[in-house]
């Protein structure tokens, strides 16, 4: 078979092929599409207008986030220096703080136990002790408070506390 033969076969095929290659073309090349090329090519256009007309401003902006970038990166080797100097004194507070972690969940596991073991007996206080001391310690308040009152008045005038209400009665004191 000579290569006039192999392409004389294969024409339909490529002759199809190519029918489908136009047709994507013109689907691209379509109205909504040629539309929306040209409207972002009029965007870019307008962007690049502004970054042109803006450039003076963009270059003080750049400027101040490189000092920014800049200072960040003092700033990083600033505290890995902190660190490195400290880095025993670091390691010890984040084992005291683990030390202290364990420590404060054991205390913690113990007063649940406590609170699990006695929580009939605090009941019975909550519900039943608890307002009683409330009361008694209201009780004693207004007792003190009484007798506070008396003793102020028995140091104000004695002799009243000894004789009474009754002025002029009794023997009189020099």
């Amino acid at each position: 078979m000579s290569s006039v033969d192999v392409a004389a076969r294969d024409l339909p095929t490529l002759i199809k092929q190519a029918g489908g290659v136009l047709d994507r073309v013109q689907q691209i090349l379509s109205p909504e599409n040629e539309a929306a090329i040209r409207t972002l090519l009029e965007s870019a256009a307008a962007t690049m207008k502004t970054l042109q007309t803006d450039s003076d401003l963009l270059g003080p902006l750049i400027d101040s986030a490189h000092s920014t970038f800049v200072g960040a990166g003092q700033l990083t080797t600033h505290l890995d220096s902190v660190v490195q100097t400290n880095r025993e004194d670091v390691r010890a507070i984040v084992r005291n703080f683990r030390e202290n972690t364990v420590s404060l969940n054991k205390l913690i596991d113990q007063l649940n136990q406590v609170a699990t073991a006695n929580r009939v007996p605090i009941r019975r206080f909550m519900d039943g002790t608890l307002p009683d001391l409330g009361a008694l310690i209201i009780d004693a308040r207004t007792t003190v408070n009484k007798m506070t009152t008396v003793l102020d008045s028995l140091e104000r005038n004695p002799t009243r506390f000894i004789f009474g209400n009754r002025m002029g009665q009794g023997v009189e004191l020099k």
